[in-house]
């Protein structure tokens, strides 16, 4: 599986940035964090099945399930 930086090079840095309209900065910072803002999520799956490449969740900030059904009952 690729990471978050192997993909921004597939897809291009400047085409993540300009789908998901931010600029450079942003998507580098994605790539130094390691994980795209969970919200770039459909907008980037679009871009990787256009090249034919699975969109992986884990390249996404998403947050995950808790184990405990309901913390407050």
């Amino acid at each position: 599986m690729m990471n978050v930086s192997q993909i921004a090079d597939v897809i291009g840095r400047k085409e993540i940035a300009d789908t998901v309209s931010v600029g450079p900065t942003a998507v580098s910072n994605a790539i130094a964090r390691g994980a795209f803002p969970a919200s770039w999520y459909l907008s980037i799956k679009v871009l990787c099945e256009a090249r034919g490449v699975n969109c992986e969740t884990a390249w996404f900030a998403m947050v995950r399930p808790s184990s405990q059904k309901d913390a407050a009952a």
